[in-house]
């Protein structure tokens, strides 16, 4: 679950929305250390909540309890940053709809790659 911590772990400036990649990494950065699952979700490419649903779906029947909705399956809010944003910036675009985002942060090896998509003209973030 390392990646869907990503977010959650990242500090953000100002959200730039959904215009660009980079406007929804931060944003997505932005919700989790707010604890705003509802945003975070929002901001997530369909693969993604996919991914997170059929993860709920899964841990309840390995557990024998209930389902609970995909949106809670985020951590967002409960961790410390893991590092603080030094710089955000798009490294590649793939077909106008795919883009790698780039974070790094202040120290070496403080770095992470994100995958973006567009979808209905907004741009989501998709984790591994």
């Amino acid at each position: 679950m390392r990646s869907l911590l990503i977010a959650a772990l990242l500090v953000a400036g100002c959200s730039a929305g959904t215009r660009s990649p980079v406007g929804a990494v931060r944003a997505l950065a932005e919700a989790a250390v707010d604890g705003d699952r509802d945003a975070a979700w929002r901001l997530l490419g369909s693969a993604t909540r996919k991914k997170l649903a059929d993860h709920a779906k899964r841990t309840a029947e390995l557990s024998g309890q209930r389902e609970v909705p995909a949106k809670e399956m985020l951590a967002v809010g409960w961790f410390a940053p893991r590092f603080r944003v030094h710089d955000v910036r798009e490294v590649s675009r793939t077909g106008g709809d795919h883009a790698l985002v780039e974070v790094r942060g202040a120290n070496e090896g403080e770095v992470e790659r994100i995958d973006c998509v567009r979808e209905a003209g907004a741009w989501k973030v998709e984790l591994p």
